[in-house]
């Protein structure tokens, strides 16, 4: 991963890119972050919270079959240097309202 504290890795078709939020994320401070993935569509969204702050278009035939990994990149690299917290997969892809309430913690599941 980037060594910038204001980085989050970021799917695109072909590598992992590194995405820059605007904000220091190691500032001592929760945040929410979100990744929305609309397979029909094929459109990727990056929230942080609840505001968005990336997206890209995936990759034809969706995301691989292989493992994932919280806290650092598929491809290698260091973890982290924080926690997650409340980590959750959803059954369908999150609308931007749907994360804007969820980072404002007024809703448990939407």
């Amino acid at each position: 991963m980037d060594a910038h504290s204001d980085s989050i890795p970021l799917p695109t078709p072909h590598a992992l890119k590194t995405t820059r939020v605007g904000a220091d994320l190691a500032d001592g401070q929760w945040h929410h972050a979100a990744f929305t993935w609309n397979e029909e569509k094929r459109h990727q969204r990056l929230y942080v919270d609840g505001a968005l702050v990336a997206s890209n278009r995936g990759p034809q035939g969706g995301f691989h079959s292989g493992s994932a990994q919280l806290g650092r990149a598929n491809t290698g690299g260091a973890f982290i240097g924080g926690s997650l917290d409340e980590f959750r997969i959803y059954s369908r892809c999150l609308s931007a309202e749907d994360v804007r309430t969820l980072s404002q913690g007024k809703a448990s599941s939407p």
